[in-house]
């Protein structure tokens, strides 16, 4: 009975990969995300697999802070909607790689990561499709996040990379049975009381491909599957002569689209210079409605003339696919330090708004700058012990909405903050 509260009092679903927005380490964050940030690192698990070559261990820390703002433009002051703004967010993260060894040294490596919230172990909120929210930020990161993945590296020319993303599912269900009671005898009781529930586990397969170098270049291209996470509520009430009532709910706790990359990187001025580019294509059209589905069923309804099923009205999302351009630059003007910016322009999947229209997503330019600083490992653990750094900030393009008879304006910044401490073997 507990996770059923945990479910429905913590009471939006997460849509879209926290590690899209800001990727898994400080390097990933301040190049804007392209694929060429992970090279070698434990980040490639969720960038591209096929990157994980060189032995490393992180661990780091990322903190969100959303700011929007909603401002009136026609309508009755009265009719404003509460609008439900995100709140900030803050996870731990942890990633390794491992070359293996034996005959195939040097063309194989395993690579893990995880993200865990600093503040709850789960949290997702069902929000009513009038109730209107940032879709793509509220809530977002509100989870365990797992990815496993593998490179190989037949050739020196060519490197192939398999993943795997893990998410969670819940499931459960409740049997009652009641005594009906009278106005001479009282409340009536519940006589049989069952509950079940279970966590199970989704995943959804990554894969990865690098050719080069041929020369200072190197080319990229990466697949993720579409991750869904759902929850299935079954219940069922025994009520004597009034007969059975049933009730199903069900739906989509997270979402994330299938994810098409294609990349290229160069290094230039010996090495000390590296420019890379993506553009990633994102099937939004595809997302799931995130609302809870219901379903009540009183067959004994029928005797007062009424119908026996009572179900929710489907809603159409009418989300568009979306192509992401990123472009990331990390300069070396020494040995021990690494200078990067980062830009990314991500548009908007969702439709212009209508009269009812409560999911609220603007397109976005991104940019991001950091810095990292390596040395030899003082413990001797490893070969470098390296300290980075990422800020990023996210400005949406001010959009209108209307709800009901009320039109307003949104827009706002999501500031980011990711700093790791990185072990190189």
């Amino acid at each position: 009975m507990r996770a059923f509260f945990v479910v429905f009092l913590t009471a939006a679903p997460a849509f879209a990969q926290m590690l899209d927005r800001h990727g898994f380490h400080p390097r990933a964050m301040g190049m804007g995300g392209v694929q060429a940030a992970s090279e070698s690192d434990a980040a490639a698990a969720f960038h591209n697999p096929a990157l994980l070559r060189e032995g490393s261990l992180a661990i780091g820390f990322d903190w969100t802070r959303p700011a929007f703002s909603l401002t009136q433009t026609a309508g009755d002051a009265s009719e404003m909607p509460d609008v439900r703004l995100p709140p900030d967010y803050a996870a731990v993260t942890a990633g390794a790689s491992v070359p293996l060894k034996g005959v195939i040294a040097g063309r194989a490596a395993l690579g893990f990561v995880l993200s865990a919230p600093a503040r709850q172990l789960f949290r997702s909120r069902l929000i009513d499709d009038r109730t209107p929210y940032f879709y793509r930020y509220d809530d977002l990161p509100g989870r365990f996040q797992i990815l496993l993945g593998a490179g190989v590296h037949p050739a020196d020319w060519l490197s192939i990379g398999l993943g795997v993303q893990h998410a969670s599912s819940y499931a459960g269900e409740g049997n009652f049975e009641a005594v009906l009671g009278s106005k001479e005898t009282g409340p009536g009781r519940v006589v049989r009381r069952e509950i079940g529930n279970e966590l199970s586990g989704v995943a959804a397969a990554t894969a990865g491909l690098k050719v080069g170098p041929f020369g200072p270049a190197r080319f990229y291209g990466s697949w993720r599957s579409e991750l869904k996470s759902s929850y299935r509520l079954p219940i069922s009430v025994e009520l004597g002569e009034l007969g059975p009532l049933s009730a199903r709910l069900d739906g989509v706790l997270h979402y994330s689209p299938q994810v098409l990359s294609v990349g290229a990187a160069a290094e230039l001025l010996d090495g000390r210079l590296l420019v890379a580019a993506d553009v990633g294509y994102e099937r939004w059209s595809a997302a799931p409605t995130p609302v809870v589905n219901i379903e009540i069923e009183a067959p004994e309804a029928q005797t007062f003339g009424r119908h026996p099923l009572m179900v929710s009205q489907p809603l159409d999302l009418r989300f568009s696919d979306v192509v992401v351009p990123r472009l990331g630059i990390e300069w070396a003007p020494s040995d021990a330090w690494r200078v990067r910016g980062g830009y990314a322009y991500r548009p908007s999947m969702v439709p212009d708004h209508g009269p009812r229209t409560s999911y609220l997503d603007a397109s976005a330019y991104i940019g991001s700058v950091g810095a990292s600083f390596r040395r030899d490992d003082p413990l001797r653990i490893a070969r470098v012990l390296e300290l980075s750094a990422a800020v990023q900030l996210t400005s949406l393009v001010p959009r209108e909405a209307q709800f009901n008879r009320v039109t307003y304006r949104y827009q706002g910044f999501v500031f980011d903050l990711c700093a790791a401490a990185r072990y190189a073997w």
